[in-house]
């Protein structure tokens, strides 16, 4: 896949990434995720979603799957190297407060495929795998040329001339 000139470049498609293409598609901003792996990664760097996150993904419409392939933990526990329970605190007191007062327990890569299948229904927003960022040039708050090498050799997409 060609990388086209957008508005808007992320590099990188892990969760981070890809949910801030997924915000910016939605609100009808051309957007380009540059990934210089060749797909998704499977590694995980986190297990744990949060109630605001949680309230994020369920705005931009994944929050429900990745419940269903997750755990709810409506309490946190300190515990002692012998296993003893030191303390609970359960997350009752953000009822009302989110429409997620738990967590969830679920591999950071799981995210990632609902991110991406989200994205792609979306015209305005490409990903482009195998594709590494090596120069970036930039004038002001924006940048005018961005080196990359991907399936199509050496490229500058955003080229301001």
């Amino acid at each position: 896949m060609s990388v086209r000139r957008r508005p808007v470049v992320v590099v990188g498609a892990g969760p981070v990434g890809l949910t801030t293409a997924l915000v910016l598609a939605q609100g009808g901003v051309p957007v380009t995720v540059l990934e210089s792996g060749p797909a998704l990664s499977t590694a995980s760097r986190a297990s744990t979603f949060h109630p605001a996150t949680l309230d994020l993904l369920d705005e931009l419409g994944v929050a429900s799957a990745l419940r269903a392939a997750g755990r709810e933990v409506h309490e946190i526990q300190w515990r002692d190297l012998a296993q003893r329970v030191l303390h609970r605190m359960g997350y009752d007191a953000l009822a009302g407060r989110t429409d997620h007062p738990y967590r969830v327990h679920v591999e950071q890569s799981r995210l990632t495929p609902l991110l991406l299948a989200a994205l792609e229904v979306h015209p305005h927003a490409e990903v482009c795998f195998s594709t590494t960022v090596f120069d970036v040039r930039p004038r002001g708050d924006d940048v005018v040329r961005l080196w990359t090498d991907g399936p199509d050799g050496l490229r500058t997409p955003l080229d301001a001339g």
